[in-house]
């Protein structure tokens, strides 16, 4: 609370220790406190630009997340304009010029706005998804699962265990000690709430938090897990990054000095622990008529 400078009344008073939700629908006031709270839905969060709206995700980010089911946030980090975007007030906008994700993530998504929601979707907006979120997110509710990712199919990789494994596909997916930072994860709100006092105020693409998180979780954060059952690849659910390079790399390596503290005692070694389950019974059992 410090580093970011907020208010020490402010930031104590936690509204009954409530979440106070992200919704712009509900009369949210001081007659109506109840309406700030939980949504039951998830949080949606994405970085653009002006080259985003040409981007598979900018087309189809309305009809994949569903406003019933999801609130979306679009981080907007250059000077463009989306007031034409199609339905812009169906979204929400953070636009501050220059800025990057876990530049965003760090101020926006704190620990009173985690509450209310279910799990945080963070998105690239080179990411492109072949399933039903509600899907994947049925699946990782059965399996209890607080930090993942679905396999990557197509397109360029940093990390080769990112990569759809069909070893794994009969079996959903792998416990793993590795989900990487982008262009897609997807954590639980608590997990998320969790790994937020980790995060540093003092970077901003988040290169490194991917190399300890996983084992943060299992030993600094109570879920009531360990790390064989922290973080997850979904190999039978496909995404793919639609891109050919992986940019910043020089900026990205700038960062890794502010998670160095973390290194020795919960760096990953980017291991397949198992599979999911052994079967495909969960995975088939999602019924969307009835979520």
């Amino acid at each position: 609370m410090n580093a970011l400078a907020i208010n020490e009344t402010l930031s104590s008073h936690r509204y009954l220790n409530m979440g106070i939700s992200l919704e712009g629908d509900h009369d949210c006031n001081l007659i109506n406190r109840s309406l700030c709270y939980t949504t039951k839905k998830s949080l949606v969060v994405s970085f653009w630009r002006e080259s985003s709206r040409d981007k598979w995700l900018a087309k189809n980010i309305l009809k994949l997340f569903a406003e019933d089911h999801f609130t979306r946030i679009i981080m907007v980090h250059d000077n463009s304009s989306w007031l034409s975007f199609p339905n812009h007030e169906r979204l929400i906008w953070i636009h501050v010029n220059a800025q990057k994700r876990f530049w965003y993530l760090k101020r926006f998504l704190t620990p009173p706005v985690l509450k209310s929601y279910n799990y945080i979707w963070v998105l690239d907006d080179d990411i492109e998804l072949l399933f039903d979120p509600l899907h994947y997110e049925y699946v990782i509710a059965q399996l209890n699962i607080s930090l993942s990712s679905p396999g990557r199919a197509k397109g360029v990789i940093s990390h080769p265990i990112t990569r759809v494994n069909t070893d794994f596909v009969s079996k959903i997916g792998r416990w793993t000690d590795f989900v990487e930072i982008g262009p897609i994860f997807v954590a639980s709100s608590t997990a998320w709430e969790c790994l937020w006092h980790y995060m540093s105020p003092f970077v901003g693409l988040g290169w490194g938090f991917d190399l300890v998180w996983c084992k943060l979780l299992a030993h600094k954060c109570s879920l009531n897990t360990t790390i064989e059952q922290s973080c997850a690849v979904l190999d039978i659910f496909i995404s793919n990054h639609l891109s050919e390079y992986i940019s910043s790399i020089a900026a990205g390596s700038q960062e890794l000095p502010a998670y160095k503290s973390y290194y020795s005692n919960f760096h990953t070694k980017k291991n397949n622990i198992g599979p999911l389950v052994h079967n495909l019974k969960i995975y088939f059992s999602y019924n969307k008529t009835r979520q």
